[in-house]
């Protein structure tokens, strides 16, 4: 132990732990500093694809009110300017209209309106607003409603509603135009805070490569755009029997 007497050795020994852990030290503030700037890094990874997402969602809201504004201008001319042009041709050759053309006119700027804005979108649950619009369409084919629903339906905003709700007018207005369909048939189930929807219609089948795919015309486009704001998984399925299948899943 005499080594240990000697005031160098002591010296030499007491800077070789300090230099020791000052070398520690700096080692662990290097890995912490490290640590610290990739996990800022991440979260600057996580905010960019947030505002990604968000504006994704954003193009796809836009998109879908787009085709909707397109859809609503369409069914104005087709009907209710082409009415408005007629009547106006036989008051300018001095013909009478009729109060059954005026009520038809009536009938179809109703209809317009409701498109617009459903009535009741805040009071009434998405099943019996679903059901609402189908009756609209009762004249041209049967249908049938199978639902099993819970609480959670009446929490479902105001806002997922409607864009469910536009999801199953262009179904409607689909089959209605083109699918020559005698029946559908909608199912509406739910368990817990999922909710799962099918349309079918039992019509015509019509395949080709984008239908099969799900990506038809601006229908089936605002359909997906519209499914993609809600964030739901969805599909399109042309059933052997003939007619098409529509499905999704939400969260609520």
């Amino acid at each position: 132990m005499e080594i240990w007497k000697n005031p160098q050795v002591v010296i030499f020994w007491l800077l070789a732990i300090i230099v020791f852990i000052a070398l520690l030290i700096g080692a662990f503030y290097t890995l912490y500093m490290k640590s610290l700037a990739k996990t800022h890094q991440l979260e600057i990874e996580k905010k960019n694809l947030e505002l990604e997402t968000q504006f994704d969602l954003s193009q796809s809201v836009i998109k879908s009110q787009e085709l909707e504004r397109e859809r609503i201008a369409r069914d104005m001319h087709d009907s209710f300017i082409g009415e408005l042009v007629r009547m106006q041709y036989k008051i300018g050759m001095e013909q009478s209209v009729t109060a059954s053309e005026i009520k038809v006119l009536v009938s179809k700027s109703r209809n317009i309106i409701h498109d617009l804005s459903p009535p009741m979108i805040n009071e009434s649950c998405i099943d019996m607003l679903i059901e609402e619009e189908i009756k609209r369409y009762s004249d041209s084919f049967e249908y049938d409603i199978h639902r099993k629903t819970q609480n959670y339906i009446y929490e479902m905003s105001a806002d997922v509603k409607i864009n469910i709700l536009r999801i199953f007018q262009e179904l409607l207005q689909n089959t209605f135009k083109y699918a020559n369909a005698k029946k559908i048939q909608v199912t509406i189930y739910e368990r817990k805070n999922l909710i799962f929807l099918s349309y079918q219609d039992f019509g015509d089948k019509v395949e080709t490569e984008s239908s099969n795919k799900g990506e038809g015309g601006n229908g089936h486009k605002n359909i997906k755009f519209r499914n993609q704001y809600l964030k739901s998984l969805y599909k399109f399925q042309w059933m052997k029997s003939g007619g098409l299948k529509y499905s999704m899943l939400l969260k609520i």
